[in-house]
């Protein structure tokens, strides 16, 4: 619909999306790609800082936003990346604890085990950035989105 032309693409399933990503020659990041967006260089542990609440009431946030919607929930690195844990929660790889760097930059490759979301939604609180949940790479859902990774030169 043309009024929700500026908000997140959900009731996608992990393959879908990440499908689409390739097509744009990308991928879907993996888990650890975003926390480090979320956390920024500074080990922060919200994407605002360290305050658990943002300037903002997140228990207002009971529908989906507009993706560049609500900037004090936004990272505040020079260029601000919005929603990563408070409007829909996103696909990602799953990556296993402990695993070195090159490992965990692993691509998707259709298997259920590495697909997983991270991140709050509307309709879900995020209790820590940390927090990655497995799901199916079949099962669409109302509140989870996807944003896509590129890889970058060493």
């Amino acid at each position: 619909a043309p009024t929700k032309q500026n908000f997140p693409v959900v009731w996608v399933t992990a393959k879908q999306a990440n499908t689409y990503c390739e097509w744009l020659g990308r991928r879907l990041p993996t888990s650890v790609e975003w926390e480090r967006a979320v956390r920024g260089t500074q080990g922060r542990l919200w994407p605002w800082g360290d305050d658990l609440e943002p300037k903002v009431d997140l228990d207002l946030l009971t529908v989906m936003q507009p993706v560049d919607s609500v900037p004090e929930t936004a990272t505040i690195d020079q260029e601000p990346i919005y929603h990563l844990v408070d409007n829909v929660s996103e696909w990602v790889i799953r990556v296993p604890p402990g695993c070195q760097k090159e490992k965990c930059q692993r691509t998707w490759d259709d298997q259920d085990d590495l697909a997983a979301f991270a991140g709050g939604a509307y309709d879900r609180f995020v209790e820590r950035v940390t927090a990655i949940t497995a799901a199916s790479i079949a099962s669409p859902d109302s509140s989870i989105g996807f944003r896509c990774a590129t890889n970058t030169p060493p």
